[in-house]
């Protein structure tokens, strides 16, 4: 039964999903719940998941940081 899954999909929904839950997970793919949990316990999906959240809000303060700092340089020019 699980040979045919696509762990990868199951892995990488899971970690950029953060409404995916194990359960879900497991009636969306057929794969046993306790098979899921056991794969993703054994690969830190859960370490990697938060790792992941981390890194958008880092880029999403870089990407405010930047547009502000844009801001601020086009008032300084037009006061100047």
């Amino acid at each position: 039964m699980d040979k045919d899954v696509d762990w990868l999909v199951i892995k990488t929904e899971y970690i950029t999903d953060p409404s995916a839950t194990y359960r879900n997970l497991s009636k969306k793919y057929g794969v046993p719940k306790t098979n899921l949990e056991r794969r993703a316990k054994k690969e830190g999906w859960v370490s990697l998941r938060r790792r992941a959240e981390d890194n958008a809000v880092a880029r999403a303060v870089s990407e405010y940081e930047k547009k502000q700092a844009k801001k601020m340089e086009r008032i300084d020019r037009i006061a100047n």
